[in-house]
């Protein structure tokens, strides 16, 4: 007989922060869009107990 017990316990986090168009008063008929830099931020951590 073999028993094998496994415990996983498997965390995930993920943050996106986008910033665009705050604090913009007026926007003219030559308002050019910036360019959006999406920089996702992911941690995961797993840890497996046999």
């Amino acid at each position: 007989d073999v028993n094998i017990n496994i415990a996983q316990n498997i965390q995930q986090l993920q943050n996106v922060q986008v910033d665009a168009l705050n604090n913009v008063g007026v926007i003219g008929a030559g308002f050019v869009m910036p360019k959006l830099d999406v920089s996702p931020s992911q941690w995961a951590n797993a840890g497996i107990a046999l």
